[in-house]
């Protein structure tokens, strides 16, 4: 994910308030040797010692100057004062001086008969240790820092410093002294950049504060712990590491087995035999603990919640479709769901310690295996039955995703050249490892190519890509992409059918699996897929309901049925049946399970297409043409009088229109009569109350809709509807001066007469502030800028309407923003008439500081929605009011969908959004009108048709959900 400016800065804020608390300005080096720990403290220049073995404080070493560096071998102490060396004997702490060097020493390593006087990596002088002779004196390219020496390896080890990327590096040392070439890692900073290095007892590897593991003789990569640390040691053969005031232990296979909470951070810890001390610092004072190890424990997770009473929303679905057992994931409340398909119930639930940023089920393993911020994977053996997290492995970076791929586990995480893809097998080994990958809101595994399919996800543009995994050896091998390199290609999700030979996206294209090239297509986008006995399922969001479609074997779609309520709902094949997890707005998602063979009432029609699935009626009936057949519904003619009341005052159940007669002539409709619980066929009863109210809060008062047949007091969707088929509904009729009941023939207007441009100043006021902004035209016939206090917006007409290009603006932050909308994001069409809309798409890309962003996509409809007039300084004018829709997607997954209702003026421009309702325009002045029209051609991907929608001004919403200061978009720009 990638953070806003603000979140950035404040981050880094918390970040370094964080390492002042902590850091130790006094404390300039802490050594061991044979059981004593010595800290070297500047300011009282001294060396406190502390004896393990006697577990006993010391006398302090006095210091004639403030250290720089120091170091213990046998009974020396070497010290650094800045630029001058010397040696202490620590029985009579006589000093010693060994030499001087040319800038100020911040190490001291004695390997084999050599002291190495290190001034910051910059040089290294080799002093024997027998006479302090000089051996040699080496100049390094880079700085460094946090060193090490290893007399089993006879090298030094430490981490560049100033350089990027960071990188561990090695010095060979010879027999005589003398240093030999440097020698980095083969990652080159693959890893994050550490500051202080540490050696395994054996020297066989160096570990840095990051967590990540070395080899010490070529410098490979040899693990990770998955996370950084402020101290270790080993106790016993296991690494215990300190973060915070937390003690971790891990096991030879560096997996995290245990760990105790402390009262307090430790300056460091140590271990000696079978103790391990904890030492604290306090004005150049230490004071010690020793620690009780019996507290080291695994640690447990808390009670799940109950998932029937539980408001969880899961991040993470996995279904094992061989038991029935769905696996739901909720990071918020630490929990693992499992629901049952046999049994249609929940039938445990696992507590988990963290929030998991992946999950996957290998039905080969039988596991769940979940990834973590820091590199952690954690495993659940699900087949038998115990339902306990334990460590699996380690990447050593955070977890960017997990697919289970045969018998092998796939991996990736951010470390290497773009991202690092990985196999492990089920011990938790890694097979291989690649970089020069790319990684992915999703992925999938193909067994029959033996490939992993993901997108690019945060590159321009996306693509749909692969990579090998054999299913034989686990090994890692070639990649490609789509030969269309486009993101319209790239839609989640990703499916694919029972042979493996097709891949099904979330755009409704069937791509070729093995070459990528589009061989067919679904007739709509989709939100998920699957087959059952070879036939397509999908679930498709249509007039915002989720509807479950079925296709033929040539994707003819064959069936559409509306028995979803939430739009954001999955399905899974589960044999010959479908098993459907609705994410519901409250109470935990609706899981079910869909039978496409069952027969309820036995009329030959299987019930998930029977209008009437309880109630026997195989011919269908359906009068009023709603979602139940007129055997089981009863209002068959969907007037709102149920059937038996219309039978009972002589009304007929099969005609609509008799519900606004007024059979007793009191002056009130039979429905207003039956919903009111007054008598159809006694004028002497009759409803009592205000004319002008609105019972069912459609913004139509009761009087006004009893006139018209098209309208309802009592039905809040009818001012929605469009009675009369003339393409505008019965709202924007009555609005607007027409007769709803009655098809009209509307007037087509010339929007550009109510956008204008050119030299051109507009004010506005409102109740907080008042604000102005002008237009003015560039170069170039049709082009035109918007500019406004904090920037300005780049717009062209074209033929077919007004469109925006860029906006470039300083946010509260002072970050400079750039926005770029591809062709243009349509602001108004060139022309529309009531009840029609155009549809525009367009790919947003934003630039922080002329860093780029993420890239969004946005389908824009503008619905002019009514008629109107208004003054405007004492002048009538014409007034068209639209509603503007747009979805905004990244990555194929929806990230906003509002609305905005603006009113522009003929002549003026818009004087009025519902985004800032408060605005009102105080006073404009037109020196030129430009009505030039580009010449220049861009794509045109728009399209009419009718109806309208929901949405607010993108741009605006975009930067909210970005965490963007707020921008005064007003106008045309709002």
């Amino acid at each position: 994910m990638r953070h806003s400016p603000k979140a950035l800065k404040a981050f880094f804020l918390v970040c370094f308030c964080f390492f002042s608390t902590v850091s130790h300005a006094a404390l300039v080096d802490i050594d061991q040797d044979d059981g004593v720990i010595y800290f070297t403290f500047a300011a009282p220049n001294k060396v406190v010692r502390y004896d393990m073995v006697s577990q006993s404080m010391l006398s302090d070493i006095p210091l004639n100057n403030v250290p720089t560096a120091a170091e213990i071998q046998g009974n020396n102490l070497y010290v650094a004062y800045r630029r001058s060396a010397y040696a202490i004997d620590l029985d009579s702490q006589t000093p010693t001086f060994i030499a001087n060097t040319g800038e100020d020493m911040t190490a001291l390593h004695a390997v084999g008969n050599a002291l190495y006087l290190v001034q910051g990596f910059n040089r290294v002088m080799a002093r024997n240790l027998s006479d302090y002779t000089l051996i040699e004196e080496k100049t390094v390219f880079y700085r460094g820092t946090g060193s090490v020496g290893s007399p089993a390896q006879s090298a030094l080890y430490y981490r560049s410093d100033g350089i990027s990327p960071s990188d561990i590096v090695k010095i060979p040392l010879n027999a005589d002294g003398t240093m030999g070439s440097d020698m980095d890692s083969p990652a080159h900073g693959d890893y994050p950049s550490a500051s202080q290095l540490y050696l395994f007892p054996d020297e066989s590897r160096v570990l840095d504060n990051q967590g990540i593991l070395y080899f010490a003789n070529d410098l490979t990569y040899a693990g990770s712990l998955a996370g950084a640390f402020d101290d270790m040691t080993f106790w016993q053969g296991d690494l215990l590491v300190l973060r915070g005031n937390t003690v971790h232990q891990y096991n030879n296979a560096m997996l995290e087995v245990a760990q105790m909470g402390l009262n307090q951070q430790p300056l460091k810890i140590a271990s000696y035999g079978d103790a391990v001390f904890a030492f604290y610092e306090n004005s150049s004072q230490i004071s010690v603990e020793v620690l009780d190890l019996d507290s080291l424990a695994t640690p447990s997770p808390g009670e799940p919640p109950n998932p029937e009473t539980s408001d969880f929303i899961p991040d993470f679905i996995e279904f094992d479709s061989q038991e029935g057992l769905l696996y739901l994931a909720d990071r918020e409340t630490l929990a693992i769901h499992i629901w049952s398909a046999e049994t249609q119930t929940y039938v445990d639930s696992i507590g988990l310690l963290n929030p998991p940023t992946w999950m996957t089920y290998s039905p080969a393993h039988g596991r769940l295996y979940l990834g973590y911020t820091g590199g952690k994977i954690s495993q659940i053996v699900v087949s038998t039955g115990t339902l306990q997290e334990t460590p699996f492995t380690n990447l050593p970076q955070s977890v960017l995703g997990l697919e289970s791929a045969g018998d092998y586990l796939f991996a990736v995480d951010a470390s290497g050249a773009w991202e690092r893809f990985y196999s492990f097998d089920a011990s938790g080994t890694m097979v291989d490892s690649v970089e020069w990958r790319h990684a992915s809101s999703e992925y999938l595994w193909n067994p029959v190519t033996e490939r992993i399919y993901h997108f690019r996800s945060g590159t321009s543009p996306n693509d749909i890509e692969w990579s090998e995994l054999s299913s034989t050896t686990g090994l890692l091998g070639s990649k490609g992409d789509s030969p269309y390199h486009s993101s319209g290609y790239a839609a989640a999700p990703l499916h694919f059918d029972p042979a493996g030979q097709l891949l099904l996206t979330g755009g409704g294209k069937l791509h070729d699996a093995y070459s990528l090239a589009e061989l067919n297509y679904l007739s709509n986008e989709i939100t998920d897929a699957a087959w059952t006995g070879g036939t397509l399922h999908t679930i498709a969001a249509v007039d915002g309901n989720a509807v479950l479609q079925t296709w033929s074997d040539n994707y003819e779609l064959l069936e559409e049925n509306s028995i979803f309520d939430a739009l954001d709902t999955r399905i899974l094949a589960y044999g010959a049946h479908l098993v459907a997890i609705e994410m519901a707005a409250s109470g935990g998602p609706d899981i079910s399970v869909l039978d496409f063979t069952a027969d309820t009432d036995d009329d030959g029609l299987f019930d998930l297409e029977d209008n009437c699935p309880n109630t026997a009626n195989a011919n269908q009936d359906n009068h009023d043409g709603d979602e139940f057949g007129d055997a089981c519904d009863n209002d068959s003619d969907n007037d709102g009088i149920p059937d038996t009341d219309e039978l009972a005052v002589g009304l007929d159940p099969f005609d609509s229109a008799d519900a606004q007669e007024d059979l007793d002539a009191d002056g009130y409709s039979n429905l207003s009569e039956y919903l009111n619980g007054t008598s159809m066929t006694d004028e002497e009863d009759y409803p009592a109350g205000d004319p002008n109210r609105d019972s069912d809060g459609d913004g139509l008062p009761d009087s006004l809709e009893d006139q018209y047949l098209a309208l309802d007091p009592y039905n809040p969707d009818d001012a929605s509807q469009d009675y009369d088929g003339d393409g505008a509904t019965n709202a924007s009729e009555v609005a607007s001066g027409y007769n709803p009941d009655v098809s009209d023939d509307f007037p087509t207007h010339n929007t550009m007469d109510f956008f204008p441009l050119g030299d051109i100043t507009w004010v506005f006021s409102d109740p907080s502030d008042g604000y102005q902004f002008r237009s003015e035209s560039i170069s170039g016939a049709g082009m035109f800028k918007f500019i406004f206090p904090n920037g300005d917006d780049r717009l062209v007409r074209r033929t077919t309407g007004v469109y925006l290009l860029e906006s470039r603006f300083v946010d509260s932050e002072g970050d400079r923003i750039r926005i770029t909308y591809g062709d243009g994001l349509l602001m108004i069409p060139s022309s529309l008439e009531l009840g029609t809309s155009v549809t525009s798409r367009a790919t947003l890309s934003s630039y922080i500081n002329g860093r780029q962003g993420n890239q969004v996509n946005f389908t824009t409809t503008i619905e002019l929605i009514e008629e109107a007039t208004t003054s405007v300084d004492g002048e009538p004018r014409a007034v068209l009011v639209t509603l503007r829709q747009t979805r905004i997607t990244m990555d194929g997954q929806l990230l906003d969908n509002t609305i905005e209702i603006e009113a522009f003026a003929e002549g003026v421009g818009r004087i009025y959004s519902s985004l800032d309702p408060d605005a009102e325009l105080s006073a404009y002045n037109v020196q030129q009108v430009d009505n030039s029209i580009s010449s220049g051609s861009a794509s045109d991907d728009s399209s009419s048709g009718g109806g309208g929608g929901s949405m607010s001004w993108p741009i605006l919403a975009l930067l909210f959900m970005m965490g963007w200061g707020r921008r005064r978009f007003r106008f045309s720009t709002n």
